[in-house]
């Protein structure tokens, strides 16, 4: 019993020495987590910092993209009011910081049927970063504004039932002598980036001021409603303008494949060009110029109403092409 007895302390002595040993580890492991914790805020701080400062370098160089861009825009347009554009090809110098080298070049294009020029501005540096400006300019031709001037209406083949709108000026390419514009829209496609599909509502969301659309695949205008908006709309194919709408800002529609104007349909300030046969539905009023291929009268009280504005320049916004 008494040897028993003293071996209880030795065992019991054991035991606690080895919970004690568990416990100085835990605190050791935990004092080293701890360390490495806040040994690792520095470092991600640095990391942090250094990102910041690798950012605010990039957009301090894309902000002197961006302003060597415009600045040339804006110089190329002002000499286009003396001197007709020529392409350019430019190393101003480097970008600040980092010694980025940089190349700042214009391209132009025409397309002389109509007059339109095309002018695009781009910036890029040895990163392989740029920006782009872009601007669509129209000066009519002197033939286009001097059918226009002889009459509102300038038609290629006969119109049935002319007489109806001979008091409106009907030009008959055939008897008179009027050489009908060619044109067409696929040559300046790819100068347009924004188009509508056939599921938008441009007649709810209006034409965003002074910019060029290409209506995607046979597009139709919704009727009974105000289309607001100055620009240019091109319609690669068949387009249509359903009844009761009212066009009250300066629209010229360039149209490949026929156009239909449905009844009651206002054009305030318009300039149409249609390939193909325009059909004009009763009630229709057009003021400014019209030319077309063919036309179909749709009913009486058709009114096209000639304006010495019709034919004015056109510019685009000054956009950023993506």
């Amino acid at each position: 019993m008494a040897a028993s007895r003293r071996s209880l302390p030795v065992k019991s002595g054991v035991s606690f020495s080895g919970a004690g040993n568990s416990r100085r580890g835990f605190v050791a492991l935990t004092l080293l987590a701890v360390c490495l914790l806040l040994s690792a805020v520095p470092l991600s701080l640095a990391c942090l910092v250094r990102d910041e400062w690798v950012a605010g370098q990039a957009a301090l160089r894309q902000e002197q993209l961006e302003n060597i861009t415009d600045s040339l825009m804006l110089r190329e347009l002002e000499r286009e009011k003396t001197e007709t554009l020529t392409p350019l090809d430019l190393t101003p110098g480097l970008l600040y910081p980092g010694n980025r080298s940089v190349r700042v070049f214009t391209s132009i294009q025409r397309y002389a049927p109509l007059g339109l020029r095309f002018l695009k501005v781009c910036t890029e540096d040895s990163d392989g970063r740029s920006f782009t400006r872009q601007q669509i300019q129209v000066r009519w031709t002197d033939r286009l504004r001097r059918l226009a001037a002889a009459a509102p209406l300038t038609v290629r083949d006969a119109v049935p039932d002319g007489e109806a709108l001979a008091k409106n000026g009907v030009l008959y390419a055939s008897t008179c002598g009027a050489a009908f514009p060619e044109f067409g829209t696929y040559p300046i496609r790819n100068w347009i980036e924004g188009g509508f599909a056939s599921s938008d509502n441009i007649t709810r969301d209006g034409i965003p001021m002074r910019r060029i659309y290409q209506m995607r695949g046979e597009y139709t205008a919704k009727g009974y409603g105000t289309l607001v908006g100055t620009g240019m709309l091109l319609f690669p194919k068949f387009g249509t303008f359903e009844d009761q709408i009212e066009i009250p800002d300066r629209v010229i529609i360039l149209a490949d494949r026929g156009l239909w104007i449905g009844r009651n349909v206002r054009f305030a300030d318009a300039l149409i060009l249609c390939n193909g046969t325009l059909h004009l539905g009763e009630g229709c009023e057009i003021h400014g110029a019209v030319f077309a291929e063919r036309i179909a009268l749709h009913g009486g009280s058709v009114r096209i109403v000639g304006s010495p504005e019709a034919l004015r320049p056109f510019e685009t916004v000054i956009c950023r092409r993506c």
